[in-house]
C-alpha cells in the first residue's frame, strides 16, 4: 500500500461472455462426442467409434495415403469459428502469404483445469483479449486444441488459406501457429494433448 506502482503495469480483465453455440460445442459437438463415445468404448485414443468393425478397431484406421487425404480426415473433428462462437465483427481480414515453410508450437501458459464448456469460454477470452485489448485483429493462432484432444479454428481463414497471423513476432509471415490449453512448463502434456497437436500440425 505504501509502494509506488510498478512503471507500465496494466490489468486487462477479460469476460468471455457466452454464444447460442457454447453449449453444442461442450457436449454434443462431434469431435467432443466421438471423443466420448470412443472412451466409453475402450478404444485406443485418436480411434473413432464409427471405424470400429465386429468390436474390433481396423488394422487401417490410423493410416492415410496422401496429405489431401489426411487433411480430409482432420478436418470434420475441427471445431469451426462459427460453431465455438467467434463474434466476426471483432476481426479484421489477414494478408495472406503464398507457401508454409515452418510451424510454430505454442501453448497458451493458462490453467490446466478446465472442463468443456471452459475451453469454449478460453477460445472467447483469447480472442476478446487479441483483438479488444492488444487490437491485433484476429485470433493470433491459426488453429488451437485443448486438453481433450479437440482442434479449434483460431485465425480467420486458417482451414481453407493462409492468413498471417500473429503468433511469432518476426516471423509470422510464412509460419502457421498451433497453441494448445495450458502451461506445460509446469506439466507435461497427456496423451490427448500430444495427439491432438500432432494431428493439428499434420493438418
Amino acid at each position: 500500500p505504501e509502494g509506488a506502482a510498478p512503471a507500465g503495469l496494466e490489468l486487462s480483465l477479460i469476460d468471455p461472455g457466452t454464444a447460442a453455440t457454447d453449449e453444442t460445442v461442450a457436449s454434443a459437438h462431434p469431435a467432443v462426442a466421438a471423443e466420448q463415445a470412443a472412451e466409453t468404448a475402450g478404444l485406443p485414443r485418436g480411434v473413432k467409434s464409427s471405424a470400429v468393425v465386429g468390436g474390433a478397431a481396423p488394422a487401417e484406421a490410423h493410416t492415410v495415403a496422401t496429405a489431401s487425404d489426411a487433411r480430409a480426415k482432420i478436418l470434420p473433428d475441427v471445431i469451426t469459428r462459427a460453431q465455438w462462437g467467434a463474434d466476426e465483427s471483432w476481426a479484421e481480414d489477414s494478408p495472406q502469404f503464398d507457401q508454409v515453410r515452418a510451424l510454430t508450437i505454442h501453448h497458451t501458459a493458462g490453467t490446466n483445469d478446465y472442463s468443456h464448456a471452459q475451453a469454449v469460454e478460453q477460445m472467447h477470452g483469447i480472442y476478446a483479449y487479441y483483438t479488444k485489448t492488444l487490437g491485433w485483429g484476429d485470433f493470433p493462432y491459426h488453429l488451437i486444441t485443448d486438453r481433450f484432444g479437440n482442434i479449434y479454428e483460431g485465425r480467420r481463414g486458417a482451414l481453407e488459406s493462409n492468413p498471417l497471423g500473429t503468433h511469432a513476432g518476426g516471423f509470422n509471415r510464412g509460419t502457421m501457429g498451433i497453441s494448445t490449453m495450458g502451461d506445460y512448463d509446469v506439466v507435461a502434456p497427456s496423451e490427448e494433448v500430444v495427439d491432438a497437436m500432432a494431428r493439428a500440425t499434420a493438418y
